[in-house]
């Protein structure tokens, strides 16, 4: 997808060397009241997310993480929600978009990768989608107490999901990629058969 340009890095851990993929927008991607009409009838991820998913199940092994940043460099490309939204507007449209990257980074899970991490955010942005994710981890917790089986353990997955999303989203992506995610894969490492039974749990395929 032109939209999009994609890098493999090497991240070097404790456990040896790692790869990460960097996805960076090549074109200035504003969500607006289109999107939002188009997330009030399907909540599904749209053709950013599955020409990410496809980019990873196409490699001959899966990253370990998974970067995107909401703007590159050299100013050509970002991803954020319209400034004409009214603040209800973005607040939904925020909220719906963290729905589908729960949906987007189970598949990615499920794919192998270890982590998605967000990065280059604007303050709007961040703010927005910390309080979505925040309001969607009560929810998917509440469900996973009133629910069982598959239901309660998908709900697991999704407030584990969300509660990993936001920490990452106003820093830059180089500062991610040197300070934070040498120590961060080999972590996530040890945690990886954790997330695998979840995935099991929730009848996810891997």
């Amino acid at each position: 997808m032109a939209e999009l340009s994609f890098e493999e890095i090497a991240i070097q851990t404790k456990n040896g060397p790692r790869t990460a993929l960097v996805v960076t927008p090549r074109a200035h991607l504003v969500l607006g009241q289109e999107r939002l009409a188009r997330l009030r009838r399907d909540l599904r991820p749209g053709a950013l997310d599955d020409s990410l998913y496809l980019r990873v199940k196409a490699a001959a092994s899966p990253p370990s993480v998974v970067v995107f940043r909401a703007r590159s460099d050299d100013g050509a490309g970002s991803w954020g929600l319209d400034p004409r939204l009214s603040e209800t507007e973005a607040r939904e449209l925020a909220k719906r978009l963290a729905r589908t990257h729960v949906e987007s980074h189970r598949r990615l899970f499920a794919a192998g990768v270890l982590a998605v991490v967000h990065t280059d955010f604007g303050l709007r942005e961040a703010e927005l989608f910390r309080a979505a994710e925040g309001e969607l981890a009560q929810e998917e917790e509440e469900r996973a107490r009133n629910q069982t089986g598959i239901a309660s353990a998908l709900a697991q997955l999704n407030t584990w999901t969300l509660r990993t999303l936001s920490f990452t989203y106003t820093l830059r992506a180089q500062k991610v990629i040197a300070d934070l995610l040498p120590s961060t894969i080999a972590m996530l490492e040890q945690t990886a058969p954790m997330v695998k039974e979840m995935l099991a749990a929730a009848a996810i395929a891997v």
